[in-house]
């Protein structure tokens, strides 16, 4: 299940990490580069390899412990792409860290001139990995980037379109592209929304309806504000859901979406529903915990 293979992954270049096996980690990453499978949200190997390079513990210590193993890795393996994004995305977080994920009135001139200065390093880095040679996980990190140091609409939409044309079957691009739009990074009401019909319309087919279902639930899973979230297609998103459902035989991922979207909407008909088709299949995906989704299935039956 994409559950399964995403904890081994995580395992592993866990394991990696803490050992400081530099050359496991090469070889890793190139192997969950060529990886062709998907995980049911639109994630694939090799952005869980990638992501499991930021620590567990948010501290300035933990960070420059894995700034360190990064360069370390780079000085082994000096022409390895890989070793490069996997640095860059350690220094993107760490700017974020310092700036905090709050609005731009909660930020001070020291977090800030912080992070200014580590994506300005991430950048470098990343423009100094030559074009052919630029993965997918190069463009995400690069849309990080590109979001903290305000790149303008036209800019961020080229960037997009050179990662699609590339890499046209990865789903990360979407979702980055989609949280940039959010009022809080100065979109407008609707514009993310608008943006997966019209992706889901560009693609077109089953893929599509999959891929509007996979940027709904992903942008699901990061605000909680139900204004972001206004705007969503229902039907459309419901057959999303049995495409995955179809692709994905014994996961509960598309039911519990579709319970999240219906109690979201107050929809609590719908949502008992789906409750009993799920049974105590505990999607963790959707609900983090056992305990949410008892919470939740307790909301949709008060």
């Amino acid at each position: 299940s994409s559950a399964l293979l995403a904890s081994d992954i995580s395992s592993k270049t866990a394991t990696a990490i803490n050992q400081g096996n530099c050359s496991a980690l090469e070889k890793m990453a190139r192997q969950y580069e060529k990886d062709p499978r998907v995980l049911i949200k639109g994630y694939t190997p090799q952005s869980v390899f990638y992501r499991c390079f930021s620590p567990d513990r948010q501290s300035d210590n933990d960070y420059q412990k894995r700034i360190q193993l990064v360069a370390t890795w780079r000085k082994i393996f000096p022409t390895s792409e890989c070793a490069a994004v996997a640095q860059a995305g350690v220094m993107a977080k760490y700017a974020w860290f310092a700036r905090g994920g709050g609005y731009i009135d909660t930020v001070t001139s020291n977090g800030a001139q912080k992070f200014q200065s580590r994506l300005q390093n991430a950048k470098t880095i990343l423009l100094a990995v030559p074009e052919q040679k630029r993965s997918a996980q190069w463009f995400v990190q690069m849309q990080d980037v590109s979001l903290g140091l305000e790149w303008d609409d036209q800019d961020k939409q080229a960037l997009f379109e050179q990662a699609i044309k590339m890499h046209p079957n990865e789903t990360e691009f979407y979702f980055s592209h989609a949280w940039q739009m959010l009022p809080r990074w100065g979109g407008g009401p609707g514009d993310w929304t608008n943006f997966a019909l019209e992706s889901s319309r560009r693609v077109g087919g089953d893929k599509g309806l999959i891929l509007y279902t996979r940027i709904i639930s992903d942008m699901h899973h990061k605000t909680c504000d139900s204004e972001d979230l206004s705007g969503v297609i229902d039907d459309r998103f419901q057959k999303g859901c049995a495409l995955l459902a179809k692709a994905y035989p014994g996961d509960s991922f598309p039911l519990s979406e579709e319970a999240w979207l219906a109690l979201d909407q107050n929809n609590k008909i719908k949502a008992q529903r789906l409750f009993g088709l799920i049974g105590n299949k505990v999607s963790y995906s959707t609900w983090n915990s056992k305990f949410k989704f008892m919470q939740a299935r307790k909301k949709a039956f008060e």
